[in-house]
């Protein structure tokens, strides 16, 4: 009966490895092309790339460090991380698109262009010699 514990937790740990492992490289896959597709720079890529490597490595210490304690429900902590990354994504696209669109306007551009570049330092009067 032991041994019959032992895989079970095993192929739990496991499962959850896998599934998320899967679900972040997809998550990884699709920012990639989104950012290809903006044409973002190497650095925007390698940064992604750091950050998502990061959260994989990190959850998957997290889930082999929870499954030897024999903590249960490690799918249902997978599937949190990624719909609370999925909700902060979201929101920061829903405010970031409307804000992109009203950059159409060219007043709404020449007052976010004033607030982002800073003003032309002053002339000081040249003392004559």
């Amino acid at each position: 009966m032991a041994a019959w514990k032992t895989l079970s937790t095993v192929l739990g740990v496991v499962s959850a490895l896998v599934l998320h492992v899967v679900i972040w490289t997809v998550l990884a896959l699709v920012t990639t092309l989104g950012l290809a597709v903006a044409d973002a720079s190497e650095a925007a890529f390698y940064v992604t790339w750091a950050f998502f490597a990061a959260v994989v490595v990190a959850g998957t210490v997290l889930t082999v460090r929870w499954g030897r304690q024999g903590r249960r429900w490690l799918w249902r902590i997978t599937v949190s991380w990624t719909v609370l990354f999925v909700l902060a994504a979201t929101t920061l696209l829903v405010a970031l698109i409307p804000l992109g669109l009203l950059c159409f306007q060219p007043r709404v551009r020449a007052w976010v262009a004033s607030c982002l570049v800073p003003p032309r330092p002053a002339r000081s009067p040249q003392l004559a010699p």
